[in-house]
Protein backbone atom coordinates (compact mmCIF):
# COMPACT_ATOMS: atom_id res chain seq x y z
CA UNK A 1 0.00 0.00 0.00
CA UNK A 2 1.37 3.54 -1.36
CA UNK A 3 1.87 5.96 1.91
CA UNK A 4 2.06 9.65 2.17
CA UNK A 5 5.20 10.70 3.86
CA UNK A 6 4.93 14.60 4.71
CA UNK A 7 8.80 14.87 4.81
CA UNK A 8 9.18 14.36 1.24
CA UNK A 9 5.67 16.14 0.26
CA UNK A 10 7.01 18.76 2.58
CA UNK A 11 10.85 19.28 0.88
CA UNK A 12 8.81 19.42 -2.41
CA UNK A 13 6.74 22.06 -1.10
CA UNK A 14 9.91 23.92 -0.31
CA UNK A 15 11.54 23.26 -3.71
CA UNK A 16 8.44 25.03 -5.41
CA UNK A 17 8.72 27.86 -3.50
CA UNK A 18 12.29 28.50 -5.27
CA UNK A 19 10.82 29.63 -8.17
CA UNK A 20 10.49 33.44 -9.18
CA UNK A 21 6.95 34.02 -9.35
CA UNK A 22 6.97 36.28 -12.77
CA UNK A 23 9.43 33.35 -13.99
CA UNK A 24 7.41 30.49 -13.82
CA UNK A 25 4.23 32.39 -14.31
CA UNK A 26 1.03 31.83 -15.76
CA UNK A 27 2.17 28.16 -15.18
CA UNK A 28 2.25 26.63 -11.40
CA UNK A 29 4.91 26.49 -8.88
CA UNK A 30 5.46 22.96 -8.56
CA UNK A 31 7.86 20.59 -6.96
CA UNK A 32 8.99 17.03 -6.98
CA UNK A 33 10.90 14.55 -5.39
CA UNK A 34 11.97 11.07 -5.95
CA UNK A 35 12.24 8.82 -3.29
CA UNK A 36 13.97 5.26 -3.02
CA UNK A 37 11.73 3.59 -0.33
CA UNK A 38 11.65 -0.17 -1.20
CA UNK A 39 14.40 -1.11 1.36
CA UNK A 40 13.35 0.41 4.81
CA UNK A 41 16.94 0.50 5.82
CA UNK A 42 17.87 2.34 2.99
CA UNK A 43 15.21 5.04 2.16
CA UNK A 44 16.60 8.35 0.47
CA UNK A 45 16.04 10.84 -1.75
CA UNK A 46 17.93 10.16 -5.28
CA UNK A 47 16.34 13.42 -7.18
CA UNK A 48 14.70 16.20 -6.72
CA UNK A 49 13.35 19.35 -8.96
CA UNK A 50 10.84 22.02 -9.38
CA UNK A 51 9.99 24.55 -12.25
CA UNK A 52 11.82 26.99 -13.16
CA UNK A 53 10.72 29.12 -15.97
CA UNK A 54 8.18 29.36 -17.99
CA UNK A 55 8.73 26.91 -21.30
CA UNK A 56 11.78 25.00 -19.74
CA UNK A 57 11.06 21.94 -17.81
CA UNK A 58 8.76 21.05 -15.22
CA UNK A 59 9.19 19.65 -11.97
CA UNK A 60 8.92 15.96 -12.49
CA UNK A 61 11.25 16.49 -15.15
CA UNK A 62 13.77 18.00 -13.61
CA UNK A 63 13.76 15.46 -10.67
CA UNK A 64 14.56 13.21 -13.38
CA UNK A 65 16.66 14.86 -14.67
CA UNK A 66 18.99 15.56 -11.34
CA UNK A 67 19.20 11.56 -10.49
CA UNK A 68 22.73 10.62 -10.63
CA UNK A 69 23.91 7.84 -12.87
CA UNK A 70 25.32 5.28 -10.66
CA UNK A 71 21.54 5.91 -8.63
CA UNK A 72 19.45 5.59 -11.80
CA UNK A 73 18.63 2.34 -11.77
CA UNK A 74 16.84 3.01 -8.24
CA UNK A 75 13.94 4.65 -10.24
CA UNK A 76 12.07 1.52 -11.29
CA UNK A 77 11.87 1.00 -7.48
CA UNK A 78 10.37 4.99 -6.16
CA UNK A 79 8.54 6.80 -5.13
CA UNK A 80 7.96 10.31 -6.88
CA UNK A 81 6.11 13.30 -4.38
CA UNK A 82 4.87 15.88 -6.65
CA UNK A 83 3.03 19.03 -5.40
CA UNK A 84 0.58 19.00 -8.02
CA UNK A 85 -0.83 16.37 -10.97
CA UNK A 86 1.54 15.60 -13.40
CA UNK A 87 0.44 17.25 -16.83
CA UNK A 88 -1.52 15.12 -19.62
CA UNK A 89 -1.46 17.58 -22.48
CA UNK A 90 1.73 18.19 -24.73
CA UNK A 91 2.19 22.29 -24.78
CA UNK A 92 5.65 23.60 -24.60
CA UNK A 93 6.80 20.74 -23.02
CA UNK A 94 5.48 17.17 -23.23
CA UNK A 95 3.24 15.20 -20.98
CA UNK A 96 4.67 14.79 -17.18
CA UNK A 97 2.46 11.70 -16.94
CA UNK A 98 3.51 10.12 -20.19
CA UNK A 99 7.18 10.21 -19.38
CA UNK A 100 6.65 8.98 -15.89
CA UNK A 101 5.24 6.08 -17.51
CA UNK A 102 8.22 5.74 -19.41
CA UNK A 103 10.48 5.74 -17.03
CA UNK A 104 8.82 2.99 -15.33
CA UNK A 105 8.19 5.28 -11.73
CA UNK A 106 5.67 2.71 -10.13
CA UNK A 107 4.73 5.01 -7.30
CA UNK A 108 3.51 8.92 -7.60
CA UNK A 109 2.29 11.14 -4.37
CA UNK A 110 0.09 13.66 -5.87
CA UNK A 111 -0.58 16.61 -3.64
CA UNK A 112 -3.39 17.94 -5.24
CA UNK A 113 -5.15 17.65 -8.18
CA UNK A 114 -4.74 20.41 -10.78
CA UNK A 115 -8.06 22.34 -12.31
CA UNK A 116 -6.69 22.89 -15.43
CA UNK A 117 -9.09 21.68 -17.68
CA UNK A 118 -6.79 20.26 -20.29
CA UNK A 119 -5.25 18.18 -17.08
CA UNK A 120 -8.04 17.77 -14.27
CA UNK A 121 -7.34 14.27 -13.33
CA UNK A 122 -6.63 12.93 -16.44
CA UNK A 123 -2.68 13.14 -15.34
CA UNK A 124 -3.73 10.43 -12.68
CA UNK A 125 -5.74 8.72 -15.26
CA UNK A 126 -2.51 7.99 -17.10
CA UNK A 127 -0.71 6.64 -14.33
CA UNK A 128 -3.07 4.86 -12.99
CA UNK A 129 -3.95 3.07 -16.47
CA UNK A 130 -0.46 2.18 -16.94
CA UNK A 131 -0.29 0.57 -13.51
CA UNK A 132 1.51 2.88 -11.44
CA UNK A 133 0.07 3.50 -8.15
CA UNK A 134 -1.12 6.79 -7.16
CA UNK A 135 -1.87 8.54 -3.99
CA UNK A 136 -3.77 12.15 -4.19
CA UNK A 137 -3.99 14.47 -1.48
CA UNK A 138 -0.74 14.45 0.49
CA UNK A 139 -0.30 18.05 2.21
CA UNK A 140 -3.05 19.09 0.10
CA UNK A 141 -4.07 22.69 1.68
CA UNK A 142 -0.05 23.50 1.51
CA UNK A 143 0.27 22.02 -2.35
CA UNK A 144 -2.72 24.40 -3.28
CA UNK A 145 -1.42 27.31 -0.94
CA UNK A 146 2.39 27.17 -3.33
CA UNK A 147 0.14 27.17 -6.10
CA UNK A 148 -2.50 29.51 -4.86
CA UNK A 149 -1.97 32.00 -7.74
CA UNK A 150 -2.31 29.38 -10.36
CA UNK A 151 -5.35 28.16 -8.87
CA UNK A 152 -7.25 31.69 -8.34
CA UNK A 153 -6.31 31.66 -12.20
CA UNK A 154 -8.43 28.50 -12.91
CA UNK A 155 -10.96 28.05 -10.37
CA UNK A 156 -12.38 32.12 -10.15
CA UNK A 157 -11.53 32.97 -13.76
CA UNK A 158 -9.09 35.70 -12.53
CA UNK A 159 -6.04 37.14 -11.57
CA UNK A 160 -4.66 36.64 -7.73
CA UNK A 161 -5.41 40.04 -6.39
CA UNK A 162 -3.16 41.56 -3.12
CA UNK A 163 -4.35 44.58 -1.92
CA UNK A 164 -1.56 46.43 -0.04
CA UNK A 165 -1.49 49.74 1.70
CA UNK A 166 -0.11 51.62 4.72
CA UNK A 167 -1.58 53.62 7.66
CA UNK A 168 -1.20 55.49 11.02
CA UNK A 169 -2.36 53.65 14.13
CA UNK A 170 -5.56 55.37 13.83
CA UNK A 171 -6.08 54.16 10.59
CA UNK A 172 -5.41 56.88 8.32
CA UNK A 173 -3.93 56.31 5.11
CA UNK A 174 -3.28 60.13 3.91
CA UNK A 175 -4.52 63.35 4.97
CA UNK A 176 -7.36 65.61 3.15
CA UNK A 177 -5.33 67.78 0.82
CA UNK A 178 -4.67 68.18 -2.62
CA UNK A 179 -0.90 68.81 -2.84
CA UNK A 180 1.70 68.13 -1.14
CA UNK A 181 3.76 65.21 -0.02
CA UNK A 182 2.32 61.90 1.10
CA UNK A 183 3.18 61.36 4.66
CA UNK A 184 5.44 58.77 4.95
CA UNK A 185 4.64 55.25 6.56
CA UNK A 186 7.28 52.99 5.66
CA UNK A 187 10.70 52.96 6.54
CA UNK A 188 13.70 52.37 3.73
CA UNK A 189 13.22 48.67 4.84
CA UNK A 190 9.81 47.81 5.00
CA UNK A 191 10.01 50.31 1.48
CA UNK A 192 12.32 47.47 0.20
CA UNK A 193 9.60 44.98 0.68
CA UNK A 194 7.01 46.38 -0.61
CA UNK A 195 9.06 46.59 -3.84
CA UNK A 196 9.69 43.08 -3.41
CA UNK A 197 6.27 42.19 -3.80
CA UNK A 198 5.77 44.09 -6.59
CA UNK A 199 8.03 42.26 -8.63
CA UNK A 200 6.60 39.19 -7.76
CA UNK A 201 3.13 40.55 -9.43
CA UNK A 202 2.80 41.08 -13.02
CA UNK A 203 0.82 44.17 -13.10
CA UNK A 204 0.10 46.95 -10.56
CA UNK A 205 -3.26 49.43 -9.94
CA UNK A 206 -3.75 52.60 -8.43
CA UNK A 207 -6.16 55.24 -8.52
CA UNK A 208 -6.23 58.44 -10.77
CA UNK A 209 -5.87 60.73 -7.06
CA UNK A 210 -2.06 58.42 -6.26
CA UNK A 211 -1.00 59.34 -10.04
CA UNK A 212 -2.85 63.10 -9.55
CA UNK A 213 -0.70 64.06 -6.34
CA UNK A 214 1.97 61.30 -5.53
CA UNK A 215 3.43 61.17 -8.93
CA UNK A 216 3.38 57.26 -8.92
CA UNK A 217 5.67 55.27 -11.15
CA UNK A 218 4.60 52.04 -9.59
CA UNK A 219 8.03 50.31 -10.09
CA UNK A 220 9.99 48.40 -8.01
CA UNK A 221 13.42 49.95 -8.68
CA UNK A 222 14.35 49.00 -5.08
CA UNK A 223 14.14 45.18 -5.72
CA UNK A 224 15.52 42.94 -8.65
CA UNK A 225 13.01 41.47 -11.42
CA UNK A 226 10.86 43.05 -13.94
CA UNK A 227 8.35 45.69 -12.99
CA UNK A 228 5.00 44.83 -13.42
CA UNK A 229 2.66 46.64 -16.01
CA UNK A 230 1.00 49.56 -14.69
CA UNK A 231 -2.78 50.42 -14.86
CA UNK A 232 -4.46 53.14 -13.66
CA UNK A 233 -8.70 53.31 -12.40
CA UNK A 234 -9.52 56.23 -13.68
CA UNK A 235 -13.51 56.79 -15.04
CA UNK A 236 -13.16 60.95 -15.74
CA UNK A 237 -9.80 61.03 -17.18
CA UNK A 238 -8.19 62.84 -14.19
CA UNK A 239 -4.97 61.49 -14.56
CA UNK A 240 -4.25 61.59 -18.20
CA UNK A 241 -2.26 65.27 -18.28
CA UNK A 242 0.53 63.58 -15.59
CA UNK A 243 0.62 60.10 -17.57
CA UNK A 244 1.30 62.22 -20.82
CA UNK A 245 4.71 63.32 -19.29
CA UNK A 246 5.74 60.03 -18.62
CA UNK A 247 8.68 59.20 -20.90
CA UNK A 248 7.53 55.25 -19.74
CA UNK A 249 4.01 56.47 -20.67
CA UNK A 250 3.33 53.52 -23.07
CA UNK A 251 4.11 50.92 -20.90
CA UNK A 252 0.71 51.71 -18.79
CA UNK A 253 -2.85 51.40 -19.47
CA UNK A 254 -5.64 53.72 -18.00
CA UNK A 255 -9.11 51.31 -17.14
CA UNK A 256 -12.23 54.30 -18.40
CA UNK A 257 -15.07 54.42 -20.26
CA UNK A 258 -15.70 54.78 -23.69
CA UNK A 259 -17.25 58.09 -23.29
CA UNK A 260 -14.58 59.99 -21.18
CA UNK A 261 -12.12 58.16 -24.29
CA UNK A 262 -14.48 60.02 -27.25
CA UNK A 263 -13.32 63.47 -25.54
CA UNK A 264 -9.77 63.23 -25.95
CA UNK A 265 -7.71 63.23 -29.26
CA UNK A 266 -4.80 61.64 -28.37
CA UNK A 267 -2.83 59.91 -25.66
CA UNK A 268 0.53 57.71 -25.77
CA UNK A 269 -0.71 55.66 -22.98
CA UNK A 270 -2.82 52.25 -23.83
CA UNK A 271 -6.41 52.42 -22.58
CA UNK A 272 -8.66 49.75 -21.71
CA UNK A 273 -12.39 51.18 -22.26
CA UNK A 274 -15.99 49.84 -20.92
CA UNK A 275 -19.26 51.21 -21.74
CA UNK A 276 -20.17 52.27 -17.86
CA UNK A 277 -17.90 52.95 -14.85
CA UNK A 278 -19.58 49.98 -13.00
CA UNK A 279 -17.93 47.96 -15.52
CA UNK A 280 -14.35 49.27 -15.37
CA UNK A 281 -13.43 46.03 -13.07
CA UNK A 282 -15.26 43.05 -14.88
CA UNK A 283 -13.86 44.55 -17.88
CA UNK A 284 -10.35 44.53 -15.89
CA UNK A 285 -10.46 40.95 -14.94
CA UNK A 286 -11.35 39.65 -18.14
CA UNK A 287 -8.66 41.79 -19.98
CA UNK A 288 -5.89 40.98 -17.35
CA UNK A 289 -6.39 37.00 -17.83
CA UNK A 290 -6.29 37.41 -21.76
CA UNK A 291 -3.09 38.94 -21.21
CA UNK A 292 -1.93 36.67 -19.36
CA UNK A 293 -1.32 39.00 -16.31
CA UNK A 294 -1.72 36.23 -13.45
CA UNK A 295 -1.52 37.96 -10.28
CA UNK A 296 -2.60 42.31 -9.54
CA UNK A 297 -1.60 43.98 -7.01
CA UNK A 298 -4.01 47.23 -5.86
CA UNK A 299 -2.25 49.62 -4.14
CA UNK A 300 -4.50 52.33 -3.75
CA UNK A 301 -5.58 54.98 -2.90
CA UNK A 302 -8.43 54.19 -0.66
CA UNK A 303 -11.56 54.45 -2.64
CA UNK A 304 -9.84 52.27 -5.30
CA UNK A 305 -8.75 49.46 -2.86
CA UNK A 306 -12.15 49.78 -1.37
CA UNK A 307 -13.84 49.24 -4.61
CA UNK A 308 -12.20 46.32 -4.92
CA UNK A 309 -13.67 44.94 -0.90
CA UNK A 310 -16.50 46.12 -2.11
CA UNK A 311 -16.59 43.63 -5.36
CA UNK A 312 -15.19 40.88 -3.46
CA UNK A 313 -12.21 41.06 -6.09
CA UNK A 314 -9.53 40.50 -3.41
CA UNK A 315 -7.66 37.48 -2.34
CA UNK A 316 -4.66 38.85 0.15
CA UNK A 317 -3.91 42.02 1.85
CA UNK A 318 -1.29 43.60 3.21
CA UNK A 319 -1.60 46.14 5.98
CA UNK A 320 1.52 48.09 7.03
CA UNK A 321 0.81 50.31 10.32
CA UNK A 322 3.19 53.12 11.10
CA UNK A 323 3.82 53.57 15.16
CA UNK A 324 1.84 56.62 15.08
CA UNK A 325 -1.01 58.51 14.87
CA UNK A 326 -2.42 60.94 12.86
CA UNK A 327 -4.77 62.76 15.71
CA UNK A 328 -7.26 64.45 12.81
CA UNK A 329 -9.56 64.12 10.16
CA UNK A 330 -8.07 62.37 7.03
CA UNK A 331 -8.49 59.82 4.46
CA UNK A 332 -9.51 56.41 6.58
CA UNK A 333 -8.33 53.15 5.22
CA UNK A 334 -10.69 50.63 3.99
CA UNK A 335 -12.39 48.21 7.16
CA UNK A 336 -11.35 44.53 6.54
CA UNK A 337 -11.99 43.86 10.05
CA UNK A 338 -14.44 40.96 8.88
CA UNK A 339 -11.44 39.51 6.88
CA UNK A 340 -9.51 36.99 8.39
CA UNK A 341 -5.61 38.02 9.85
CA UNK A 342 -3.31 34.81 8.91
CA UNK A 343 0.08 36.41 10.21
CA UNK A 344 1.54 39.39 11.69
CA UNK A 345 5.23 40.60 12.14
CA UNK A 346 6.97 44.07 12.87
CA UNK A 347 9.72 45.47 11.09
CA UNK A 348 11.27 48.45 12.36
CA UNK A 349 8.54 48.95 14.45
CA UNK A 350 5.55 49.05 11.86
CA UNK A 351 3.28 45.84 12.14
CA UNK A 352 2.70 44.27 8.64
CA UNK A 353 -1.09 42.14 8.87
CA UNK A 354 -1.44 39.89 6.24
CA UNK A 355 -5.33 39.08 6.05
CA UNK A 356 -6.91 36.18 3.26
CA UNK A 357 -10.13 36.41 1.88
CA UNK A 358 -11.55 33.07 0.74
CA UNK A 359 -15.16 33.41 -1.15
CA UNK A 360 -16.24 31.74 -4.76
CA UNK A 361 -15.69 34.95 -6.48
Amino acid sequence: MILCDERFMARAIQLARQAEPQSVSPNPHVGAVLVYDEDPNDVRIIGEGYHKKRGEGHAEVECLRSVRDEDKFLIQHATMYVTLEPCAHVGRTPSCASMLVERGVPRVVVGTTDPNPLVAGKGIDILRSNGIQVLVGCLSLECREVARVFMTNQERHRPFITLKWAQSQDGYMDRQRTEGSPIIFSSPFSAMLVHRERSRHSAILVGARTILLDRARLSNRLWTGNNPAPFVLDPRGESFDVLATYDDAKRWTVVTTKATMDAVDHHTFKVLAVDREEEMLDGLMTHLMKDEKTSLLVEGGSYTLSSFISAGLWDEARIEKAPFDLFEEGIKAPDLSSARKVDSHTIDGRVIDLYRRFSER
